[in-house]
């Protein structure tokens, strides 16, 4: 748990470090170019920042509170509620985003679909976003429904919606870096490198966490208690408290 808080902390850091470069300090603005369109008052700034934000935190800490649920024996109910709220909190930051983006394009007369620009990667950007937003609205909706008929009747329905949201959440995670390396202010050399270790790391604690989670799903914990079994409340009690069954679990 303890290498936990410190990969929260560094996720957190790192994002803080990237909003603030962002958000235009004073001290760099020798070193910027004209072109330069960023900080708190515009909206193009918290396209990047909020889009980040998202991915990399809320939809990755919600997609890590689920297979969490399985290290650390959490009652499969409340791991399903965290994840719900954080992939809620996710999508909201990823449409008001979408959102700045939009408004700041509607100001200086852009192209909402990119339809008329040279640049392949911003096309590509820009495609991949839609596709990623479309595909978050499904499956917000298709877990909410999962929700409440597994909450009524204890069946698990749509059961690939598990790997439908990693896939949006790595495509989602791609076009963050996408959209970075397609900045052509200055601030964009200095930021990719954190950029990367920020999405690089992010992503591996989630797939490190869910391969350990698989895995501990398919065989006993170390202490040879079957799964289906809480760890005793007492110190040095060895009597455990069987969890309901889950037939219908939705493994991801």
């Amino acid at each position: 748990m303890l290498l936990r808080a410190a990969l929260v902390l560094f996720e957190l850091l790192a994002f803080v470090l990237i909003a603030f470069v962002k958000l235009k300090p004073a001290f760099m603005e020798p070193y910027l170019t004209k072109e330069y369109e960023l900080g708190y008052d515009k909206s193009l700034t918290w396209h990047p920042v909020m889009m980040t934000l998202a991915f990399s935190v809320f939809m990755n800490e919600g997609l890590i509170a689920f297979y969490m649920g399985d290290l650390v024996l959490t009652p499969r109910d409340r791991s399903r509620k965290t994840h719900g709220m954080l992939q809620l909190l996710a999508l909201v930051t990823i449409v008001a985003a979408y959102f700045c983006m939009f408004s700041h394009n509607s100001v200086e007369g852009n192209d909402h679909f990119a339809m008329h620009t040279p640049k392949v990667g911003y096309k590509v950007h820009v495609y991949l976003g839609y596709t990623v937003i479309f595909l978050c609205l499904v499956q917000v909706s298709v877990g909410i429904r999962k929700y409440l008929v597994k909450t009524k009747t204890g069946v698990s329905v749509q059961k690939w919606h598990g790997y439908l949201g990693l896939l949006v959440y790595l495509l989602g995670q791609t076009n963050v870096v996408i959209g970075g390396f397609n900045c052509s202010h200055i601030e964009a050399y200095c930021l990719r490198i954190m950029m990367l270790i920020f999405v690089f790391m992010s992503v591996v604690t989630l797939l490190v966490t869910r391969h350990i989670a698989i895995k501990i799903k398919e065989n006993e914990g170390s202490l040879g208690v079957p799964l289906m079994y809480h760890l005793p409340d007492e110190p040095g009690s060895d009597q455990y408290t069987k969890l309901p069954d889950e037939p219908d679990s939705d493994r991801v």
